[in-house]
Protein backbone atom coordinates (compact mmCIF):
# COMPACT_ATOMS: atom_id res chain seq x y z
CA UNK A 1 0.00 0.00 0.00
CA UNK A 2 0.83 3.48 -0.57
CA UNK A 3 2.87 5.25 2.14
CA UNK A 4 0.05 7.14 3.44
CA UNK A 5 -2.36 4.30 4.70
CA UNK A 6 -6.26 4.39 4.82
CA UNK A 7 -8.32 4.21 7.65
CA UNK A 8 -10.66 1.11 8.51
CA UNK A 9 -12.94 2.90 7.04
CA UNK A 10 -11.10 3.88 3.78
CA UNK A 11 -10.45 0.39 3.48
CA UNK A 12 -13.91 -0.52 3.79
CA UNK A 13 -15.26 1.31 1.47
CA UNK A 14 -12.54 -0.33 -1.19
CA UNK A 15 -13.81 -3.83 -0.04
CA UNK A 16 -17.24 -2.53 -0.43
CA UNK A 17 -17.02 -0.58 -3.81
CA UNK A 18 -15.03 -4.07 -5.36
CA UNK A 19 -18.28 -5.81 -3.83
CA UNK A 20 -20.71 -3.92 -5.59
CA UNK A 21 -19.21 -1.86 -8.15
CA UNK A 22 -20.81 1.44 -7.43
CA UNK A 23 -18.46 4.08 -5.55
CA UNK A 24 -21.77 5.51 -4.30
CA UNK A 25 -23.60 3.00 -3.21
CA UNK A 26 -20.48 1.73 -1.34
CA UNK A 27 -19.97 5.28 0.20
CA UNK A 28 -23.11 5.36 1.64
CA UNK A 29 -23.37 1.98 3.31
CA UNK A 30 -19.97 2.61 4.46
CA UNK A 31 -20.37 5.52 5.87
CA UNK A 32 -24.10 5.42 6.63
CA UNK A 33 -25.04 8.53 4.96
CA UNK A 34 -28.88 8.77 2.64
CA UNK A 35 -27.37 12.00 0.88
CA UNK A 36 -26.69 10.71 -2.64
CA UNK A 37 -25.59 13.64 -3.85
CA UNK A 38 -23.07 14.11 -1.24
CA UNK A 39 -22.00 10.34 -0.88
CA UNK A 40 -21.89 10.53 -5.01
CA UNK A 41 -19.02 13.51 -4.54
CA UNK A 42 -17.13 12.22 -1.56
CA UNK A 43 -17.08 8.54 -3.74
CA UNK A 44 -15.42 10.46 -6.29
CA UNK A 45 -12.90 12.42 -4.74
CA UNK A 46 -11.91 8.71 -2.67
CA UNK A 47 -11.54 7.13 -5.75
CA UNK A 48 -8.59 10.11 -6.86
CA UNK A 49 -7.00 9.55 -4.23
CA UNK A 50 -3.52 7.35 -4.72
CA UNK A 51 -3.61 5.56 -1.66
CA UNK A 52 -7.54 4.32 -2.55
CA UNK A 53 -6.13 3.11 -5.90
CA UNK A 54 -3.28 1.35 -4.31
CA UNK A 55 -5.36 -0.63 -1.83
CA UNK A 56 -7.76 -1.10 -4.82
CA UNK A 57 -5.58 -2.61 -6.83
CA UNK A 58 -4.25 -5.02 -4.45
CA UNK A 59 -7.59 -6.23 -3.25
CA UNK A 60 -7.98 -6.67 -7.09
CA UNK A 61 -4.48 -8.48 -8.34
CA UNK A 62 -5.45 -12.04 -6.40
CA UNK A 63 -9.13 -11.62 -8.20
CA UNK A 64 -7.04 -11.10 -11.18
CA UNK A 65 -4.42 -13.90 -10.95
CA UNK A 66 -7.75 -16.39 -10.05
CA UNK A 67 -9.84 -15.57 -13.39
CA UNK A 68 -6.79 -15.67 -15.06
CA UNK A 69 -6.10 -19.51 -13.76
CA UNK A 70 -9.44 -20.30 -14.32
CA UNK A 71 -9.25 -19.22 -18.31
CA UNK A 72 -6.15 -20.84 -18.57
CA UNK A 73 -7.97 -24.13 -17.04
CA UNK A 74 -10.73 -23.98 -19.60
CA UNK A 75 -8.33 -23.55 -22.33
CA UNK A 76 -6.00 -26.23 -21.19
CA UNK A 77 -9.47 -28.68 -20.80
CA UNK A 78 -10.84 -27.40 -24.40
CA UNK A 79 -7.24 -28.53 -26.53
CA UNK A 80 -7.73 -31.80 -24.14
CA UNK A 81 -10.47 -32.43 -25.88
CA UNK A 82 -9.54 -31.24 -29.53
CA UNK A 83 -6.10 -32.87 -29.43
CA UNK A 84 -7.65 -36.50 -28.14
CA UNK A 85 -8.00 -39.33 -30.69
CA UNK A 86 -11.13 -40.46 -28.89
CA UNK A 87 -13.22 -37.07 -29.20
CA UNK A 88 -15.56 -36.77 -31.86
CA UNK A 89 -15.49 -34.92 -34.53
CA UNK A 90 -18.54 -32.53 -33.22
CA UNK A 91 -16.67 -32.29 -29.75
CA UNK A 92 -13.90 -30.95 -31.22
CA UNK A 93 -15.51 -28.84 -33.46
CA UNK A 94 -17.34 -27.34 -30.64
CA UNK A 95 -13.92 -27.12 -28.48
CA UNK A 96 -12.80 -24.70 -31.57
CA UNK A 97 -15.46 -22.76 -31.64
CA UNK A 98 -15.36 -21.89 -27.99
CA UNK A 99 -11.98 -21.32 -28.27
CA UNK A 100 -12.75 -19.01 -31.38
CA UNK A 101 -15.02 -17.07 -29.20
CA UNK A 102 -13.28 -16.54 -26.11
CA UNK A 103 -10.00 -15.53 -28.62
CA UNK A 104 -13.19 -13.12 -29.56
CA UNK A 105 -11.83 -13.81 -32.97
CA UNK A 106 -15.72 -13.43 -34.02
CA UNK A 107 -18.65 -12.20 -32.53
CA UNK A 108 -21.99 -14.30 -32.72
CA UNK A 109 -24.69 -11.88 -33.49
CA UNK A 110 -27.48 -12.19 -32.08
CA UNK A 111 -30.77 -13.72 -34.31
CA UNK A 112 -33.95 -11.48 -34.89
CA UNK A 113 -37.32 -13.26 -35.37
CA UNK A 114 -38.43 -10.88 -37.52
CA UNK A 115 -36.56 -11.11 -40.69
CA UNK A 116 -38.08 -14.46 -41.51
CA UNK A 117 -39.75 -14.67 -44.63
CA UNK A 118 -43.79 -15.96 -44.38
CA UNK A 119 -44.30 -17.82 -47.78
CA UNK A 120 -46.94 -19.59 -46.07
CA UNK A 121 -49.23 -17.46 -48.75
CA UNK A 122 -47.52 -18.40 -51.98
CA UNK A 123 -48.30 -21.01 -54.74
CA UNK A 124 -46.69 -23.45 -55.23
CA UNK A 125 -45.75 -21.96 -59.15
CA UNK A 126 -44.87 -18.62 -57.04
CA UNK A 127 -42.58 -21.21 -55.07
CA UNK A 128 -40.74 -22.49 -57.90
CA UNK A 129 -40.36 -19.10 -59.78
CA UNK A 130 -38.71 -17.86 -56.87
CA UNK A 131 -36.84 -20.55 -56.46
CA UNK A 132 -35.73 -20.76 -59.97
CA UNK A 133 -34.48 -17.24 -59.87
Amino acid sequence: MNKKTLSPKGQEFCREYLACGVATTAYMKVYGTEDTNMASQRASNMLKKAEVQDYLAELRAPLEQSAIAERQRRIDKLWAIIDNPASKDSDKLRGLDILARMAGDYKVLPTDDNNSVDFSGMTEEDLKALADN
